[in-house]
């Protein structure tokens, strides 16, 4: 429990405050790492699914021979290909598939193997030797195992993200009931409602507003990223600054979107809403609350950058890495946590500023329910 003060209005948690109940939740139930600490255990000492090298090698090999024959490829460049072929073919075979668990920004499980570094994606090696793989040879299978572990991916988000939204959505400020300050308040932690338990429906619903969500992102990211692509390539062929310029620009409309839609999976997990509801919320909060939505987005992003980078200094093969892991999931499942917990108190808000003059808000001096 904290404290902070406030006057005859309820102002919402800081940032800092915010960060503070993410991790004190965490601190009460430590099982909540425990997901994401399984995920980086089977991406690090699991199987791995990789490309089968000799067809990756064919299928680049045929299509630089076609191109060969049409004139599109200089023949003093067949050197450079060749090695581009072999560094492909290795990169295909070592790269793990099973990493696409983690493939859809803002909807994945906290991992330090499978989003941190590529170089943990194309490790071989563990602390008890190589480990086996399965090898993917052609379209069909590749499409089939992609349809496989992409939903599995953001089905483990959702379950995840609902066992962290349940004690943050509990959270409170009550008044504490200390006499020589009345207007002292305590953020606390409220009894499960059994009337207001989600039943199998419900979660349902949500899964199906999560998932329609993050084929929404994927498919944005997957047409957005080779059109910008390719509007850069041919940008910098022209000038290299107005190439520079343009994948400037690129990076910072994606941030800006990625901005708006922070709190989309909160709104579904915890607020319940459908996919557009939830989009207009998360835009609406914010819009209104620019200046505290802004730096904990970038609090929460730094932090998780700085703190997964430290866990990183352990190579693939040392028993070090566990550790990072375990401060990965850790670390990561307290941002989650502090995530839900700002939504919250933004949206709450948001609600009362939107509420009818008639109908004053709530008050939350109602302190009986609570416990510490």
């Amino acid at each position: 429990m904290f404290i902070r003060r406030s006057g005859d209005t309820i102002r919402p948690l800081g940032i800092v405050g915010c960060l503070r109940a993410g991790f004190e939740i965490v601190s009460r139930r430590p099982w909540l790492v425990l997901l994401p600490v399984v995920v980086d255990l089977l991406l690090w000492l699991g199987p791995r699914l990789s490309f089968d090298p000799a067809w990756v090698a064919a299928s680049i090999n045929d299509y630089v021979a076609l191109a060969t024959a049409a004139g599109a490829v200089d023949p003093q460049s067949v050197t450079q290909i060749e090695q581009m072929v072999t560094f492909l073919v290795d990169v295909s075979e070592r790269f793990n598939l099973f990493s696409l668990l983690n493939l859809v920004p803002l909807l994945n499980v906290p991992s330090l193997i499978g989003h941190r570094s590529g170089y943990y994606r194309i490790a071989v090696a563990s602390p008890l030797g190589a480990r086996p793989a399965l090898f993917v040879e052609g379209i069909g299978p590749l499409a089939g195992w992609m349809a496989l572990v992409l939903p599995l991916g953001v089905i483990l988000a959702f379950v995840y993200l609902t066992s962290v939204a349940g004690p943050a959505g509990r959270l409170r400020q009550v008044k504490s009931g200390d006499r020589s300050n009345p207007s002292k308040l305590v953020v606390v932690e409220t009894r499960p409602d059994p009337e207001q338990k989600l039943g199998l429906q419900e979660h349902l619903s949500r899964l199906i507003q999560f998932l329609l969500f993050a084929a929404l992102v994927l498919v944005a990211v997957l047409i957005a990223a080779p059109i910008m692509g390719v509007a850069v390539a041919t940008t910098w062929s022209m000038s290299e600054l107005l190439g520079i310029s343009l994948a400037m620009f690129g990076t910072g409309l994606a941030y800006y979107i990625a901005l708006q839609i922070a709190f989309v999976a909160p709104s579904i997990v915890l607020g319940g809403r459908k996919l557009i509801p939830a989009i207009r919320e998360s835009v609406t909060i914010v819009y209104v609350e620019s200046r505290p939505a802004i730096w904990f987005v970038f609090a929460v992003f730094i932090l998780y950058q700085l703190a997964s980078g430290l866990w990183t200094l352990a190579e693939p093969d040392s028993w070090a890495l566990a550790a990072g892991i375990i401060g990965n999931a850790c670390v990561g499942t307290g941002l989650t946590a502090a995530t839900f917990v700002f939504y919250q108190e933004r949206a709450a808000r948001l609600k009362r500023r939107l509420a009818p003059a008639d109908q004053p808000p709530r008050s939350s001096d109602d302190g009986e329910e609570a416990k510490e």
